[in-house]
C-alpha cells in the first residue's frame, strides 16, 4: 500500500499569512513611488524625512 502524505494545515495558514504580508508590503512600496509631489508637500515635516 502506499501512503498519501498531505500538507499539514498549519503550513496553508503560514502561507496565506505571509502571503498578505509581502503583499502589504508590495503596496507601501507602490503607494510611495507612484506618490505625488503635491502629496509629499502635504505630509508634516518628520513623515516627509521617513
Amino acid at each position: 500500500m502506499t501512503e498519501k502524505s498531505s500538507v499539514p494545515v498549519i503550513y496553508w495558514v503560514i502561507a496565506a499569512i505571509a502571503l498578505i504580508w509581502n503583499l502589504m508590503g508590495l503596496y507601501a512600496f507602490y503607494a510611495d513611488m507612484t506618490m505625488t509631489p503635491e502629496s509629499l508637500a502635504a505630509m508634516e515635516e518628520a513623515q516627509r524625512g521617513l
